[in-house]
């Protein structure tokens, strides 16, 4: 009796029926099996897809979103991600897009092809089968790709707007949490007092890192761009 695809193959299909649903433009990575990129003025745009295989053949599809900005990368190669991990400088995933504020609810359910009940308990991630088609599966995912991951881009075409999501922490990205990321952007866009603020935030709502270590890094960072800034 034939058992249907495993987890890894059912997500390989996924990948293949995924460009049929992104905005124009949009490229398999050569780097990343379940990536795809588009280039845009100064910046990157990247999608990912993942599946949760936990209870398969009963699965579950997410999306991860995010930009990398062409003149922010030589500071995050340098010092911000060291670990060689990430690959977008501002990223989110459907599943936590109920923490983006102000993002209108309408256009999140208008495409999605799944109950319309079920529409109202869960937007960011999308139930599959082993035996359902991967195409119509995927389909799940349209209303999060025109409600959430296209405005996700075009607010951050621009660094700045970067800076006051991550700042204000406003939910628009997952780095919220993340002081060095938050800082390293402060840092390269000469913000003090957003600095200042966001540190504020920072230990207020999360556990900050030890003050002498922060200051070092911002140390390092303003020597970094110092520079890099006065060789170009």
């Amino acid at each position: 009796m034939k058992k249907g695809p495993t987890g890894k193959e059912y997500l390989a299909s996924l990948v293949e029926e995924l460009p049929h649903l992104l905005p124009a433009g949009f490229e398999k990575s050569d780097s990343r099996q379940t990536l795809f990129t588009r280039r845009q003025p100064g910046r990157t745009e990247q999608i990912g897809i993942a599946l949760n295989t936990k209870f398969w053949p009963y699965g579950r599809i997410n999306l991860a979103f995010g930009v990398a900005y062409d003149e922010f990368q030589p500071l995050f190669d340098a010092i911000v991600n060291q670990s060689g991990l990430g690959i977008s400088h501002i990223y989110h995933e459907t599943t936590n897009i109920h923490q983006m504020q102000g993002l209108p609810y309408l256009p999140r359910i208008a495409f999605t092809k799944i109950p319309f009940i079920w529409r109202f308990i869960n937007l960011g991630d999308w139930p599959c089968y082993r035996d359902e088609s991967p195409r119509k599966a995927i389909r799940r995912s349209k209303g999060a790709i025109k409600g959430v991951i296209e405005p996700f881009f075009r607010r951050f075409s621009d660094i700045r707007e970067a800076w006051c999501s991550l700042r204000d922490d406003d939910g628009w990205s997952l780095q919220g949490a993340d002081e060095r990321s938050v800082f390293a952007f402060g840092v390269f866009l000469e913000d003090w007092e957003g600095i200042v603020k966001a540190r504020k935030r920072i230990s207020r709502k999360y556990t900050e890192e030890p003050k002498e270590e922060i200051d070092e890094y911002l140390q390092r960072l303003h020597e970094f761009l110092k520079v890099t800034r006065i060789k170009a």
